[in-house]
């Protein structure tokens, strides 16, 4: 055999390229995830409260994009980790 049979071949099964994501570090990934987006939105929450956005919400009728990002953010965020936790595999 070749070297370059030898370098593909581990025990007779293809040689894996690039890195694999186990269970574990999914479940880890999405418990990260679920928190940051549930930081997010309750960062989001409490920026809703700011002088800035009153004044925001009294001229335009909504609130500032700060708000809205982090809101949108915190539930993607948090969609995507309950996804990959509850994932079965």
């Amino acid at each position: 055999m070749s070297d370059r049979q030898w370098s593909d071949k581990t025990y007779g099964k293809p040689a894996q390229r690039g890195s694999s994501v186990n269970a574990q570090q999914l479940k880890l990934l999405a418990i990260i995830l679920i928190v940051l987006g549930a930081a997010l939105i309750i960062w989001g929450f409490n920026l809703s409260g700011s002088a800035a956005n009153e004044v925001s919400r009294a001229f335009t009728g909504s609130s500032t994009d700060e708000v809205v990002y982090r809101y949108v953010a915190g539930a993607v965020s948090l969609a995507a980790g309950l996804f990959l936790f509850l994932r079965k595999k």
